[in-house]
Protein backbone atom coordinates (compact mmCIF):
# COMPACT_ATOMS: atom_id res chain seq x y z
CA UNK A 1 0.00 0.00 0.00
CA UNK A 2 1.39 3.32 -1.10
CA UNK A 3 1.20 6.32 1.42
CA UNK A 4 -0.22 9.75 -0.41
CA UNK A 5 -0.64 13.25 1.01
CA UNK A 6 -4.63 13.99 0.63
CA UNK A 7 -3.51 16.97 -1.47
CA UNK A 8 -2.22 14.49 -3.93
CA UNK A 9 -5.50 13.08 -4.66
CA UNK A 10 -8.02 15.22 -4.03
CA UNK A 11 -8.83 19.32 -4.35
CA UNK A 12 -9.97 21.38 -2.09
CA UNK A 13 -12.81 23.80 -2.50
CA UNK A 14 -12.88 26.55 0.31
CA UNK A 15 -17.06 27.69 0.79
CA UNK A 16 -17.96 31.14 -0.19
CA UNK A 17 -18.08 33.91 2.27
CA UNK A 18 -22.25 34.77 2.79
CA UNK A 19 -23.45 37.82 3.89
CA UNK A 20 -26.46 38.10 6.17
CA UNK A 21 -27.91 39.62 3.58
CA UNK A 22 -27.29 36.84 2.01
CA UNK A 23 -29.51 34.57 3.74
CA UNK A 24 -33.40 33.56 2.76
CA UNK A 25 -35.72 31.86 4.79
CA UNK A 26 -35.85 29.34 1.51
CA UNK A 27 -33.65 27.87 -1.21
CA UNK A 28 -30.57 25.39 -0.56
CA UNK A 29 -29.45 25.19 3.27
CA UNK A 30 -26.10 27.24 4.10
CA UNK A 31 -23.91 24.35 5.84
CA UNK A 32 -22.16 26.36 8.55
CA UNK A 33 -19.60 24.82 10.84
CA UNK A 34 -22.34 25.18 13.73
CA UNK A 35 -24.69 23.03 12.10
CA UNK A 36 -22.33 20.36 10.97
CA UNK A 37 -21.31 20.05 15.06
CA UNK A 38 -24.94 20.29 15.88
CA UNK A 39 -24.20 23.65 18.09
CA UNK A 40 -26.79 25.20 16.58
CA UNK A 41 -30.42 24.72 15.70
CA UNK A 42 -30.81 27.61 12.89
CA UNK A 43 -30.62 27.41 9.59
CA UNK A 44 -30.09 29.87 7.19
CA UNK A 45 -30.80 29.15 3.42
CA UNK A 46 -29.59 30.81 -0.08
CA UNK A 47 -31.75 31.08 -3.18
CA UNK A 48 -29.34 33.07 -5.36
CA UNK A 49 -27.27 31.87 -7.86
CA UNK A 50 -24.06 30.49 -6.80
CA UNK A 51 -21.30 28.25 -9.19
CA UNK A 52 -21.35 24.72 -8.51
CA UNK A 53 -18.12 24.14 -7.20
CA UNK A 54 -20.31 25.18 -3.57
CA UNK A 55 -22.60 23.13 -4.36
CA UNK A 56 -22.35 19.80 -1.81
CA UNK A 57 -23.89 16.73 -2.07
CA UNK A 58 -24.98 13.92 -0.02
CA UNK A 59 -21.66 11.59 0.67
CA UNK A 60 -19.29 14.73 0.25
CA UNK A 61 -16.42 14.78 2.85
CA UNK A 62 -16.37 18.02 4.39
CA UNK A 63 -13.35 19.41 6.96
CA UNK A 64 -14.00 22.35 9.30
CA UNK A 65 -10.73 24.56 9.36
CA UNK A 66 -11.62 27.83 11.39
CA UNK A 67 -12.83 27.22 15.54
CA UNK A 68 -14.13 23.78 15.55
CA UNK A 69 -11.53 21.12 13.53
CA UNK A 70 -13.93 18.53 12.29
CA UNK A 71 -14.51 15.94 9.60
CA UNK A 72 -18.21 15.76 8.35
CA UNK A 73 -19.82 13.10 5.87
CA UNK A 74 -22.90 15.18 4.61
CA UNK A 75 -25.60 13.31 4.59
CA UNK A 76 -28.59 16.01 3.81
CA UNK A 77 -29.74 17.54 1.06
CA UNK A 78 -28.22 19.36 -1.94
CA UNK A 79 -26.79 22.48 -0.42
CA UNK A 80 -24.67 25.17 -0.32
CA UNK A 81 -20.70 25.33 1.54
CA UNK A 82 -20.08 28.89 3.72
CA UNK A 83 -16.55 29.57 4.69
CA UNK A 84 -14.05 27.86 6.55
CA UNK A 85 -15.23 24.39 5.60
CA UNK A 86 -13.38 22.59 2.91
CA UNK A 87 -15.33 20.56 0.23
CA UNK A 88 -12.88 17.48 -0.49
CA UNK A 89 -13.19 16.58 -3.88
CA UNK A 90 -11.44 13.64 -5.26
CA UNK A 91 -10.72 14.11 -8.54
CA UNK A 92 -7.69 12.39 -9.04
CA UNK A 93 -8.29 8.64 -7.54
CA UNK A 94 -11.74 7.36 -7.25
CA UNK A 95 -12.59 6.51 -3.04
CA UNK A 96 -14.61 4.95 -0.36
CA UNK A 97 -15.97 8.29 1.14
CA UNK A 98 -17.55 6.50 3.94
CA UNK A 99 -14.11 4.79 4.86
CA UNK A 100 -11.87 7.86 4.57
CA UNK A 101 -14.74 9.97 6.76
CA UNK A 102 -13.81 7.32 9.37
CA UNK A 103 -10.04 6.90 9.07
CA UNK A 104 -9.80 11.36 8.94
CA UNK A 105 -11.97 11.56 11.89
CA UNK A 106 -9.00 9.41 13.42
CA UNK A 107 -6.50 11.17 12.77
CA UNK A 108 -8.31 14.30 14.27
CA UNK A 109 -8.76 12.66 17.18
CA UNK A 110 -5.27 12.06 17.79
CA UNK A 111 -4.20 15.86 16.63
Amino acid sequence: MKKVKLGQVATFINGYAFKPQDWSSEGKEIIRIQNLTKTSKGINYYSGTIDKKYIVEAGDILISWSGTLGVFQWCGRSAVLNQHIFKVVFDKIDIDKSYLNMLLKKVCKML
